[in-house]
């Protein structure tokens, strides 16, 4: 029986953690990321490259992003 109202709490409980039914909104307003890349105009074989990227969303610069890969 203790059992039983552990169970019914519980559910209670987490039934005021449900999903907002708006909260879709919140995510279709997307803006996507733009890169522009910027290599140098000759390349030496064998030799080390430098390879320039701007990251901007929204004509905005993006200066603090926590992680960026690049696949060559």
């Amino acid at each position: 029986m203790r059992f039983v109202f552990m169970v019914m709490f519980f559910v209670v409980l987490l039934s005021g953690c449900a999903i907002n039914s708006n909260n879709h909104e919140s995510y279709t307003d997307f803006k996507p990321l733009e890169v522009s890349v910027h290599l140098s105009d000759t390349i030496n074989e064998g030799g080390d490259q430098k390879i320039f990227a701007f990251v901007s969303q929204d004509n905005q610069d993006i200066s603090n992003a926590e992680l960026v890969r690049f696949e060559v």
